[in-house]
């Protein structure tokens, strides 16, 4: 008898059962259900798997963007300063509180140091890096939390988190404005409310035209354009947060279907198969 080999790569036009964290396949869906989310033969809640189409004899496409959801969880687990738990409010607060402090000693502190122009590069370098890390910062949390954890465990929490969010975006980029205050057109004073004005009325889109960059000052206005988009992006969030919360079932939180609950009802097929399972032929 010879057995034919069973090898790693799932059968073509399969729904590939997958978890991002052990790096594998370990089933076949029958009812073709793409993109659900499933806990993996392991059963570790923390693990990224899903049910993926594989087209074309393929998955590789939804397998690097699964690997992605595995990076924002590393980012939001190591490096992020959002904290979850008990205590989100007190980092929240702390955050935006950094942020303001920032601020003014971008407003008044600079200025004073006229004589040291290497003191006035420095911080000015410190306060672009503090920018950039809290933007991305507030991006990477926003998408893990909507579309990769996505059931929380106190919603309202959740909702009121996500609000703050759009204050911690508009402090984040009142720096930017307030270093490029000449830039303006009239230039922005030299205050604190100035440039937090000036960021609430973009990321809202009002647009009331009072202050605006030079059109000379081309990155002044893709700054500008960066924190239109990140805004819409975090109400984007906050309604996908505020959707799944109303469409929440009366008997209880969501729970992810176990790939052994899945196994049971006959809906999965393990993969690859035992190897008393394989296929064989005559010799």
């Amino acid at each position: 008898m010879a057995t034919t080999p069973n090898t790693r790569e799932p059968p073509n036009e399969a729904c590939v059962c997958y978890c991002a964290d052990c790096d594998e396949a370990f089933g076949i869906d029958t009812e073709s259900r793409s993109w659900l989310r499933i806990e993996c033969k392991s059963e570790d809640p923390e693990h990224i798997a899903y049910i993926l189409k594989k087209p074309a004899g393929r998955y590789w496409p939804a397998k690097w963007w699964v690997r992605r959801e595995l990076w924002l969880r590393k980012w939001v687990k190591t490096c992020s300063l959002m904290r979850s738990g008990e205590r989100a409010g007190f980092y929240a607060t702390l955050r935006i509180g950094l942020l303001v402090v920032n601020l003014a000693v971008a407003v008044y502190v600079i200025p004073m140091l006229t004589a040291h122009p290497g003191a006035i590069h420095v911080i000015q370098g410190a306060t672009y890096g503090w920018w950039a890390y809290n933007v991305l910062d507030v991006l990477a949390v926003g998408t893990y939390a909507t579309f990769v954890s996505r059931f929380p465990a106190h919603p309202l929490r959740t909702i009121v988190l996500t609000i703050s969010n759009l204050i911690h975006i508009a402090a984040a980029y009142s720096l930017p404005y307030s270093l490029a205050a000449k830039a303006f057109s009239p230039e922005l004073p030299r205050n604190l409310v100035a440039p937090l004005y000036f960021s609430c009325v973009t990321i809202a889109t009002v647009g009331y035209g009072d202050f605006h960059p030079d059109t000379a000052c081309w990155s002044l206005q893709l700054i500008v354009i960066t924190e239109i988009f990140v805004g819409l992006f975090i109400l984007a969030v906050l309604i996908a947060v505020v959707a799944g919360w109303i469409n929440e079932p009366p008997t209880g939180p969501r729970r992810r279907p176990r790939f052994s609950e899945l196994l049971q009802s006959g809906s999965v097929t393990p993969w690859p198969l035992p190897k008393d399972k394989e296929g064989s032929a005559p010799a």
